[in-house]
């Protein structure tokens, strides 16, 4: 047995944990010969995998890759001694981030990647030593931030909310792969999931179904995610209860709009310059 307190993904800052799945799904038939019984044989391999920690922007995005070694535990039971370390060239697939206003939770994400690419296909397993992770820690909480739309137009009453961006990566399984599932980068996209503790419409801070807005989704009470443009598509859950007299709810769900239909969108990270550098997109004019 083996505890995970000293487990790390390399190069990443403020793991809180890691996980990995493989398989290898084999074909399977009943023939004449089985005497009804199921033979499997042959098969594709798949490796995938997520890890999460603190934090308002994700050490990796959708779409790009990256060489994740996952260390399990020293084999002393001494932290940066060497250990058992999962590995192998990686994608990423999706990340969220999450506000939780209701708590005042430090910021937190998630990362979600598929192994194996077409020129390195393999997840290995070795004993090797993995640099431990001496950056500061975050401690940015939901308290103070906020999320504008327009003309800087709060929407108000925010319990949580979650930014996710995905990536529809596509995939490859050919004579070249080692029958294993490999992946390429596919088309961006993100969603919006906001809980209101609120009931209003039609008025100022309540975006109307249909509008593309420009939206800044703060990480502190200066940088935001700049997400130009979203599309604002439903408002959902509203749930009145009269047994209990719970605070009245609901979720406004707003999805990437790639252009107003007058110029090209983009993805800002916090505290990145929109006139010069973008995540996904084209420049702001100055």
């Amino acid at each position: 047995m083996a505890s995970g307190r000293f487990g790390v993904v390399n190069g990443m800052s403020t793991v809180e944990n890691w996980n990995l799945s493989e398989s290898k799904t084999a074909d399977s038939y009943v023939a004449s010969n089985t005497y009804a019984g199921t033979v499997r044989g042959g098969g594709i391999t798949r490796w995938s995998g997520s890890f999460n920690g603190k934090g308002a922007i994700p050490p990796v995005m959708p779409n790009e890759s990256f060489l994740f070694e996952g260390y399990t535990a020293p084999d002393d039971g001494t932290e940066g001694s060497a250990g058992t370390v999962y590995g192998g060239q990686a994608i990423v697939s999706s990340v969220s981030i999450n506000w939780d206003w209701t708590q005042n939770d430090i910021l937190s994400w998630t990362v979600n990647f598929n192994g194996g690419t077409p020129a390195a296909p393999e997840l290995t397993i070795s004993t090797k030593t993995i640099p431990l992770d001496t950056t500061i820690p975050p401690t940015v909480s939901a308290c103070g931030t906020v999320i504008t739309y327009g003309a800087d137009i709060e929407i108000p009453a925010l319990a949580s909310a979650t930014l996710t961006f995905t990536a529809a990566l596509s995939s490859e399984v050919h004579s070249g792969t080692q029958c294993y599932e490999t992946w390429t980068p596919g088309a961006l996209d993100w969603t919006l999931t906001a809980n209101q503790q609120d009931y209003k419409r039609g008025v100022a801070g309540y975006p109307d179904l249909g509008d593309d807005l420009l939206l800044k989704v703060y990480t502190d009470q200066t940088d935001f995610w700049q997400l130009k443009f979203g599309k604002a598509q439903e408002y959902s859950g509203l749930t009145v209860d009269r047994s209990t007299g719970a605070t009245i709810s609901r979720t406004l769900n707003i999805a990437m709009q790639a252009t107003d239909g007058l110029v090209i969108g983009n993805v800002v990270k916090p505290g990145d310059d929109p006139e010069t550098t973008v995540y996904w997109g084209v420049t702001d004019t100055p």
